[in-house]
């Protein structure tokens, strides 16, 4: 299964203020939404992903973030340490 992260654009955002003391945002200065923050800029999906034999195949989304989570199965019978 694969979790994405992904948005309008790299430097998308919810508008969630933080408090305290954080480092300057970076902001993306072509087609970048940091100053048009709102609840539908950025989201999460998920999708199944498709393992054949050893090799799996998965396109990843510009400006995202993916985790992927891999099931370990019985050795490959002609692996040998």
């Amino acid at each position: 299964m694969a979790w994405t992260l992904n948005g309008k654009a790299v430097d998308a955002n919810t508008g969630t203020q933080l408090t305290g003391d954080y480092a300057v945002q970076a902001v993306a200065e072509t087609n970048g939404r940091f100053n048009l923050d709102g609840p539908g800029e950025i989201w999460v999906t998920s999708a199944p992903i498709s393992v054949s034999g050893a090799s799996l195949q998965y396109d990843f989304p510009a400006h995202s973030v993916t985790a992927i989570e891999l099931h370990g199965g019985p050795p490959l019978a002609s692996f040998k340490p």
